[in-house]
Parts: C-alpha cells; structure tokens; sequence
C-alpha cells in the first residue's frame, strides 16, 4: 500500500535511512509551526527554541521507531 501524503512518505524514507529526507520535513514544517508558535508565545526567540525542540524531538522518535 501507497501513501500519498508527502510527509509521511518522507518519515517512511527518513526512517528506512534516507537522511536527505530530514532536511524536507524541517523545510515543510519549521515556518509553519514557527508562525503558530509565534503567535501563542508572543517571543520571537522561544518561538524558535520551541520550533527546534519539536522537530529534534520528532527526529528521535522516528529514528527510535
């Protein structure tokens, strides 16, 4: 079975030992979560802190899975 959704087939690929497809997920997700982030914190500088504690964190639990 396929996946069509871009970012799980990346996670798939990351997982499986594609380290290219890390730095696609982070290109897809570091702004957007940036600018939510932003918003509820109201602080640039934690809202980046924050961005880059979620997607390290996410980036060790695919590699664990």
């Amino acid at each position: 079975m396929q996946n069509d959704d871009p970012d799980v087939r990346l996670m798939i690929a990351f997982q499986a030992g594609d380290e290219a497809a890390l730095p696609d997920l982070y290109g897809r997700w570091a702004g957007p979560l940036f600018r939510y982030l932003e918003r509820i914190v109201g602080n640039r500088a934690m809202a980046e802190d924050l961005v880059q504690d979620a997607l390290t964190g996410a980036n060790r639990e695919i590699v664990q899975r």
